[in-house]
């Protein structure tokens, strides 16, 4: 499938619909090809805007979906493009279906101690086929980020679902994918 590619002041998004995003996600399982997922929404534009090293950390994502209709209408006011929005949340919640639906592995990073556990025990309740890897806490220090990929790597998850808030999350995935 081509992505079409629109520009925002320098940060790269893809115009998609949730349908084409999970088929792009389906394909990257498929053919074993390390892909990310990112889901910018006016704040991270605009800390592209401001901020080259931002931009370019942002734009190190294989695949970005527009979160909400702000990156619509900043879109539309200039003339870039976009037709339609897919959150963070949706794609996450079709993600977790489609491991399900096909044995994958899940490993959920994020929030304060035990909230990413929990998580992964309430998502394990509600999809009886989800296989959970692991689940850490969304706050670490530099000097674990390394023991915390060897985890993760070792976990067996094919999918790695941070939820940090920006810019930890994103930050975090450009590190996993430079390893």
């Amino acid at each position: 499938m081509l992505q079409k590619r629109v520009n925002l002041f320098g940060l790269w998004v893809d115009d998609l619909d949730m349908g084409e995003a999970l088929s792009l996600a389906r394909d990257s399982l498929d053919g074993g090809e390390r892909r990310s997922f990112f889901t910018p929404n006016l704040e991270m534009l605009d800390g592209a805007r401001k901020s080259d090293s931002t931009r370019r950390m942002l734009n190190c994502a294989s695949v970005a979906l527009p979160d909400g209709n702000g990156l619509l209408l900043v879109s539309r006011l200039i003339g870039a493009g976009l037709t339609q929005t897919v959150t963070g949340i949706d794609f996450g919640e079709g993600l977790i279906k489609l491991a399900g639906e096909q044995g994958r592995g899940v490993y959920l990073l994020g929030a304060r101690e035990g909230v990413a556990a929990l998580a992964a025990d309430k998502l394990s309740k509600a999809h009886a086929d989800l296989k959970i890897c692991g689940a850490h806490g969304g706050y670490f220090s530099e000097e674990e980020i390394d023991g915390l990929c060897d985890d993760i790597e070792k976990s067996g998850a094919e999918i790695l679902i941070g939820c940090r808030g920006f810019p930890r999350q994103e930050t975090f995935v450009c590190k996993v994918l430079e390893r």
